[in-house]
């Protein structure tokens, strides 16, 4: 058997079921090389057995996914598809793999097994996640701190659809941020994305993205060094969450993700948030150089 590489190939949408649900919608349509994904398959006989997603920025390739159909592992498949990606990524000068992986989970050690045999980097600790659903998002929206904390009259919340070019322009030429908090101008949830001006000038913001139908990731709070301790990060979050539940009458939950350095967000997901969660996990990330 071999992988392929699937750039421009009509039946993609055959390998739906081999990805993630937020992933699958990238495969309706043929992918190009211009589209930045990188999707290599096995099939046998024409059906679909394994399969690898990846994404190409800056130079870098993130595995997004890499599945092998349970009759058909052990048998070296998930070996010949990042083989695949090695060899596609060493013809176009590209240096770095990257991977991530949910710890403490039954198959994790599998995992762990099989990247450290193919030399990967030691795994470091990436982002906690935590997945509230259903009829445990309305329990949410009676608890006390989804009520109890009122922004003073100074703090306004505006969509963030209304950021104007030059606003944007000024946080990214000016920025009072570390990158991983650095907001985005586009290719963000509209329903409720929110900023947070003080006196006019803009301090922070809850950006979310859509992570499969009807569930929201809420993945980019941020508040202003010199506000952070006067507790506007609260109401903020609580603000975007009532907007999801305001304008989405087939809500099914939500995603909240923190980097796993940010105790402080962890401390407050685990005593607010978990009570209510479906499921809390967490994530390493790991390198491989391109050989």
């Amino acid at each position: 058997m071999q992988a392929q590489l699937l750039f421009n190939t009509p039946t993609i949408k055959a390998y739906q079921a081999l990805t993630f649900k937020q992933f699958q919608a990238k495969l309706d349509l043929p992918i190009s090389p211009k589209d930045n994904l990188i999707p290599i398959g096995i099939n046998l006989l024409g059906r679909p057995i394994a399969f690898l997603l990846a994404n190409l920025e800056d130079q870098k390739i993130h595995i997004y996914s890499l599945f092998v159909e349970k009759t058909f592992r052990r048998q070296g498949l998930a070996s010949l598809l990042l083989s695949t990606l090695n060899q596609y990524a060493k013809n176009n000068h590209i240096k770095k793999l990257s991977l991530s992986y949910v710890i403490n989970r039954p198959e994790s050690h599998l995992i762990e097994s099989f990247l450290q045999a193919h030399q990967w980097s030691k795994p470091i600790p990436e982002m906690f996640l935590c997945h509230v659903e259903g009829i445990k998002v309305v329990e949410m929206l009676k608890s006390d701190w989804m009520n109890r904390y009122q922004l003073p009259d100074k703090f306004k919340l505006f969509p963030w659809s209304e950021i104007t070019p030059k606003e944007f322009s000024a946080l990214i030429e000016n920025p009072f941020y570390i990158p991983e908090y650095t907001p985005e101008f586009e290719n963000f949830e509209t329903l409720n994305s929110l900023g947070l001006r003080y006196q006019g000038e803009i301090i922070g913001w809850m950006l979310t993205k859509a992570y499969k139908p009807n569930v929201i990731l809420y993945h980019n709070l941020f508040i202003k060094k010199e506000y952070q301790k006067l507790g506007r990060a609260i109401p903020l979050l609580a603000a975007s969450i009532k907007k999801q539940c305001q304008y989405n009458p087939h809500l099914q939950g939500g995603i909240w993700q923190t980097k796993a350095h940010n105790k402080p967000m962890i401390r407050f997901i685990k005593r607010c948030l978990a009570p209510f969660s479906e499921e809390i996990k967490e994530t390493c990330l790991v390198y491989k150089d391109v050989i």
